[in-house]
């Protein structure tokens, strides 16, 4: 998995190339030093201007160094995808990039093997092909037969032709873009507003959306002071509780429900572990896991300290208030004060962990209703 310098730096690229493109010549790139951008990869370039697609080609074979595969797809997406005339000047500042990079093909045998949301597929049969990217099928809201059928009609095939003999491949994505606000912020597998559809989808309860908004601007404050994977961090955040609701009456399956969610939405590796792990049924032996264990209790015990506070908003809360009701046993007592002086793990001291925090929260006080 790339990390976020890596993705950052080949969303640049891409940009870069759509401008140049836009100006009738090739970017001029130098070349990178990470190993990771110098791999052989296959990878597909995704434009959207306003919501709205607006191109997308990508190169499926691992037959160049995936920055070159990046800055390539993205010249193509910007001027040769039929379905579109080029892209002109004055659209260049609404454009927003998406980039999945793909692993290797894996043939299916049997197509029960697919799963919507995790993979995308190829179908080819003849000199016909046809490639959806595992980000389709979910926006869809497909099964696997209508992801399997359209991707067949993608090829020009049949809709039945998956089972009729067209050979079916699989493959993953890592998928990261330019938030649709501002494109110098960058999120992986979900944009912000298709995280929080998805959340809104599982959890109704109005005080714990509030809770998920907190954790995800706590944590990725908290990234960004660490130098740590920030898209990641905030996607943790906002989708930790997401199964709260469904399993309000039996606690124990709380977050296993939600690894099968975002499994579906494409979402895996150590995000899933640290959502557990916050429900101690994974290990905290990762910076994310023990910073969402952290993070969990001081959003309560902030919104807490407002309430109390004169004028019950956050803007008047200081740190050493903060500090000062941590003291106090009585105060928020389910609060488990030792949960939260965990930051320490991180090489954060607890004062210097409510200060981020409290940064953190005030910046988005009109949505926690604070």
């Amino acid at each position: 998995m790339l990390d976020h310098r890596q993705r950052a730096a080949l969303l640049r690229i891409a940009r870069s190339s759509v401008e140049s493109a836009d100006r009738g010549r090739e970017a001029d790139i130098p070349l990178p030093e990470e190993e990771a951008l110098q791999r052989l990869a296959g990878a597909f370039v995704t434009i959207r201007r306003r919501g709205e697609l607006r191109g997308c080609i990508g190169l499926i074979e691992p037959k160049l160094p995936l920055w070159q595969t990046v800055a390539r797809a993205a010249a193509l997406a910007a001027t040769e995808d039929f379905r579109f005339p080029p892209i002109r000047p004055e659209e260049i500042p609404d454009l927003r990039l998406e980039i999945s990079v793909l692993s290797p093909l894996e043939k299916v045998e049997d197509p029960s093997a697919v799963q919507v949301g995790t993979h995308g597929l190829v179908i080819e049969q003849g000199l016909r092909r046809g490639l959806l990217l595992p980000q389709v099928a979910r926006e869809w809201g497909w099964d696997r037969e209508q992801f399997l059928s359209h991707t067949c009609e993608k090829a020009g095939l049949s809709p039945l032709a998956w089972l009729q003999g067209a050979a079916i491949y699989r493959f993953t994505a890592e998928v990261f873009g330019e938030e649709k606000e501002d494109p110098q912020e960058f999120y992986l597998h979900l944009d912000h507003d298709e995280a929080l559809g998805l959340l809104k989808r599982h959890l109704s309860t109005p005080n714990l959306i509030k809770h998920s908004l907190a954790a995800e601007a706590v944590l990725g404050k908290t990234a960004r002071s660490l130098q740590e994977d920030e898209p990641n961090w905030r996607l943790c955040g906002l989708l930790h509780d997401i199964d709260y609701d469904l399993t309000a009456d039996t606690p124990d399956r709380h977050t296993l429900v939600a690894e099968e969610i975002l499994l579906q939405a494409g979402i895996n590796g150590c995000l899933i572990e640290a959502v557990k792990a916050h429900n101690s049924l994974a290990p905290r032996d990762t910076p994310l896991a023990k910073a969402l264990w952290a993070v969990d209790p001081l959003t309560g015990f902030l919104v807490a300290a407002a309430l109390v506070a004169p004028d019950k908003r956050l803007a008047g809360v200081e740190v050493s208030f903060v500090c000062n009701r941590m003291k106090e046993k009585s105060f928020a007592r389910a609060v488990r004060r030792e949960q939260i002086a965990s930051c320490e793990e991180l090489g954060l001291s607890v004062e210097s962990f409510i200060a981020l925090g409290l940064e953190a929260m005030k910046e988005i006080a009109s949505q926690l209703g604070l």
